[in-house]
């Protein structure tokens, strides 16, 4: 069956076999697009994989996670965007872009970071500023104007990356989400950002076109995020329309659980 042909909303897969959103690292150091990385999903693409997930890409310069991170803002260029999907669509294979925010996870230096709640990262000892409400919007109107920038860029559809200990992650964890307002404080509340951010990449892109959302199931700690509410998390985001999930951890401890 994996090499069965299917098709999941506009995009008509060859097979089931994907090319996952793993970080290339390999961006421009102001986020755009480089000879190096077209190459790089070049390679990918003439090896006919049935999709291709790019990884992550932040959606404003304050959630930025890495050094050569790719970044997909209206700073960044489009045309090079462009490029890199004309490239992989040349050998015939969909491409669709993650969009991500790093939270409190991030590798960059002197980068003023926000969370949830101010909690010193786990990994990195980043300490964050606690979102306001009007940031908390900003950031999901900014997942929403990311969406739009990829599919002028000829993207086949977007993938959002709730997992692995970056700022979706935070507000779905009891952990890290401390917060007493309608943003935390219970497992209704902490559904609220990913839905609501969901919620505004679907208006911007629209119902036909493919969504699918990595998400994080459960915190590698015992008194973190268990399994039941991120399977119950994912569920209400089917109800709403999401077309596929990739699940993966939510919080981790060290680096090597992501792996």
């Amino acid at each position: 069956s994996l090499f069965q042909k299917t098709t999941i909303a506009n995009i008509n897969l060859k097979n089931k076999i994907f090319r996952a959103a793993t970080s290339e690292t390999a961006a421009s150091k102001f986020g755009d697009v480089t000879d190096k990385l077209i190459h790089f999903y070049e390679k990918i693409a003439l090896g006919k994989p049935g999709l291709i997930f790019t990884g992550h890409m932040y959606i404003e310069p304050s959630g930025q996670y890495a050094p050569f991170q790719l970044g997909i803002t209206a700073k960044n260029d489009i045309n090079k965007l462009r490029e890199l999907v004309r490239t992989v669509r040349s050998s015939d294979v969909p491409i669709v872009a993650e969009l991500s925010h790093c939270g409190s996870q991030s590798m960059i230096k002197n980068l003023k970071t926000k969370a949830p709640s101010v909690l010193q990262n786990i990994i990195y000892g980043v300490q964050p500023a606690e979102m306001t409400e009007d940031q908390i919007w900003d950031v999901i109107n900014n997942f929403g104007l990311s969406a739009g920038i990829a599919m002028e860029a000829g993207f086949d559809g977007i993938h959002l990356h709730g997992g692995n200990g970056y700022l979706i992650s935070q507000f779905s964890s009891p952990i890290t989400n401390k917060r007493e307002d309608k943003w935390g404080g219970s497992q209704e509340n902490r559904d609220r950002f990913i839905i609501e951010v969901y919620k505004k990449v679907r208006k911007t892109i629209g119902y036909k076109i493919f969504l699918s959302a990595r998400v994080g199931i459960e915190d590698s700690q015992s008194d973190g995020l268990s399994i039941q509410e991120g399977v119950e998390r994912v569920k209400k985001l089917e109800t709403l329309g999401l077309d596929t999930v990739e699940p993966t951890y939510n919080l981790m401890t060290t680096y090597k659980e992501n792996i």
